[in-house]
C-alpha cells in the first residue's frame, strides 16, 4: 500500500471515530429540542411572512408568474434561523441564531444519470479515478476498505452492482462535486443554508426534516437508513441495503427528498466548532468539508447522523459509496 493510500485510510478513520462511535449513541441523543424560537421563522424575497406549509403553497400560486424558479429547484425562504441542537452531540453546541437570505435549492439530490450527462459533455475524470480507488464499506467485514477501481458508476468496485441512474450519484470528491455544479450554474450549501432548508417551516424543532419518528404508525419508513442491529445485521426493513432511488421517502415542507438518510451530503463549509464559526479560519493540512444528513449507514446505536442537527466531516479528496450531493443557486436573477 502508498503512502497516499495510508494517508487516506489514517484521515478516514479520523472522520468516521468522531461522529460514529465517539458519544454517539441513542441515549446520547434527546430528541426533544424544546427550542419554541424554531418556529415561524420564514419570509419571502418579498419580505412577506410565512408560518406554515400552506401559507408557502399560496404564495407561491399566487406569485408564479413573477418569479423564475427552475423546476427541479425548491425556492427556501429566509429569515432568522436557530443552528444546533441543545440535545444533541457536542459539535451541535451551542445552539445560536443566524439569518439566512432565501436562495433556490435542488429538489433531489443529483443522480447517477445526471452526472453522466456531465461526463459525456465534458470528458471529466473523477479524482477517485485518477486515484485509483474509493472508500467502501465491507458488509461481510464490517468495516470500511479502499476498493481499487471504484467510481462514480461501480461505487463498489468492478465487481459490484452498477449504479442505478436515479439514485444519487456518489464516490466523488469535493472538487468532482465542484466541478459539475460550476458547469449547472450552481454551488454547494453551507451548512447553514443546508440546515435551514432540513428544517423546514413550521416544524423547524422537529429532529428530522419529516417529524418526530423514523418509522410513522409502525409501518412506513421516513428515511433510507440502517435497519437491525449494526454492523451485524441489517433486516433492510426500508426496503435498501445501500442506495435508493431519489425522492423515494417522500419531501419535507419545502419539496426538498433525502433530507435525511440515503447519502450524506457534501456542504461548502470547513469543519469547525460552531464557537468558531464566525472567527476567520486558515486552512490546514488536516482540514475538513462539513457532511449533512446521514446515510443508508447510519443507525440510532452508531450513527444518527440523519438528524436534522447532525454534523461530520470528512477531506475533501474522499471519495465515498455513501456521499453525494445537491446544488443551490441564488435568488438573485429570479424575479421575472
Amino acid at each position: 500500500m502508498n503512502i497516499l493510500n495510508i494517508n487516506k485510510i489514517a484521515l478516514i478513520v479520523s472522520t468516521l471515530l468522531f461522529l460514529n462511535i465517539i458519544n454517539c449513541s441513542n441515549h446520547d441523543v434527546n430528541l426533544n429540542s424544546n427550542l419554541s424560537g424554531y418556529n415561524g421563522c420564514c419570509y419571502t424575497p418579498d419580505g412577506k411572512k410565512i408560518t406554515s406549509e400552506n401559507e408557502f403553497k399560496s404564495w407561491l400560486d399566487e406569485n408564479k408568474m413573477n418569479y423564475k424558479i427552475p423546476s427541479e429547484m425548491s425556492l427556501i425562504l429566509g429569515g432568522e434561523t436557530w443552528i444546533g441542537s441543545e440535545s444533541g452531540l457536542a459539535n451541535e453546541k451551542p445552539v445560536f441564531q443566524t439569518k439566512v437570505q432565501p436562495f433556490l435549492m435542488d429538489k433531489k439530490m443529483v443522480t447517477v444519470a445526471d452526472f453522466r450527462t456531465f461526463i459525456e459533455k465534458t470528458g471529466y475524470v473523477t479524482e477517485a479515478e485518477k486515484f485509483g480507488d474509493g472508500v467502501v464499506f465491507d458488509f461481510e467485514q464490517s468495516n470500511w476498505v479502499l476498493v481499487p477501481n471504484a467510481t462514480w458508476e461501480y461505487p463498489q468496485g468492478p465487481s459490484g452492482e452498477k449504479a442505478y441512474d436515479n439514485h444519487p450519484v456518489t464516490m466523488l470528491s469535493y472538487n468532482d462535486v465542484v466541478e459539475y455544479l460550476s458547469w449547472v450554474g450552481k454551488r454547494l450549501p453551507t451548512e447553514i443554508e443546508w440546515e435551514h432548508a432540513a428544517r423546514g417551516i413550521s416544524l423547524r424543532d422537529n429532529p428530522y426534516s419529516w417529524g418526530q419518528e423514523l418509522l410513522q404508525n409502525d409501518t412506513t419508513y421516513m428515511a433510507n437508513t440502517w435497519n437491525g442491529v449494526f454492523p451485524i445485521m441489517n433486516t433492510i426493513d426500508d426496503g435498501y441495503l445501500t442506495t435508493s432511488p431519489v425522492g423515494t421517502f417522500g419531501t419535507n415542507q419545502f419539496d426538498l427528498s433525502d433530507m435525511g438518510g440515503n447519502v450524506w451530503e457534501w456542504t461548502s463549509d470547513w469543519y469547525r466548532s460552531y464557537e468558531e464559526y464566525n472567527q476567520p479560519y486558515t486552512i490546514n493540512p488536516g482540514s475538513q468539508k462539513v457532511l449533512r444528513g446521514g446515510s443508508f449507514l447510519c443507525h440510532t446505536s452508531y450513527c444518527h447522523g440523519y438528524r436534522v442537527s447532525a454534523r461530520s466531516y470528512t477531506p475533501i479528496d474522499n471519495s465515498m459509496f455513501h456521499l453525494g450531493f445537491r446544488g443551490v443557486k441564488s435568488v438573485d436573477n429570479i424575479l421575472d
